[in-house]
């Protein structure tokens, strides 16, 4: 967890989680996940806070619009080297309405998308994190996140 922090410390650049972290033993090298977030939502939505937790530790926040990227996908970390077993990766989107001309109006609206995925740490395993739009339904019932797992490395 350590590691984790750290890599995720360096990606935020501000103390973003709790002091007190488990060490990981080191025999967790073939448990390395990489986490990566995906923006696949439309420009109705504008990206404008991002926080995920792994097992319940804070590890990585953004809330500033100058600081999150306007590209669609955003490294969370590279191989975090955690204790084989199960795993949860809470993650909070928050998302401003963005429209112009006659729909001006969605930017008085926002949006807060919260969702969690359990997962394995088996060997090394690339973990995408995908915010998307649904097509019908209300605004507010439009957003998403899906959550996807890759083997990596044959294992």
């Amino acid at each position: 967890m350590r590691r984790l922090v750290a890599l995720l410390l360096a990606l935020c650049g501000s103390a973003c989680g709790p002091a007190a972290i488990r060490p990981v033993a080191p025999s967790c090298s073939p448990c390395a996940t990489s986490l990566v977030f995906h923006n696949d939502t439309s420009a109705t939505f504008r990206l404008v806070r991002i926080e995920v937790s792994l097992d319940g530790e804070v590890g990585f926040r953004r809330a500033d619009d100058h600081l999150l990227p306007k590209e669609r996908q955003l490294p969370l970390a590279e191989n975090l080297e955690l204790a084989p077993g199960e795993h949860t990766l809470e993650v909070v989107l928050g998302f401003r309405g963005a429209g112009t001309g006659v729909f001006s109006y969605l930017a008085g609206y926002s949006f807060t998308v919260r969702s969690s995925h359990r997962f394995a740490a088996r060997g090394a395993r690339l973990l995408r994190v995908h915010a998307f739009e649904r097509a019908a339904g209300k605004l507010e019932d439009r957003l998403a996140v899906r959550f996807e797992e890759e083997a990596r490395g044959g294992r």
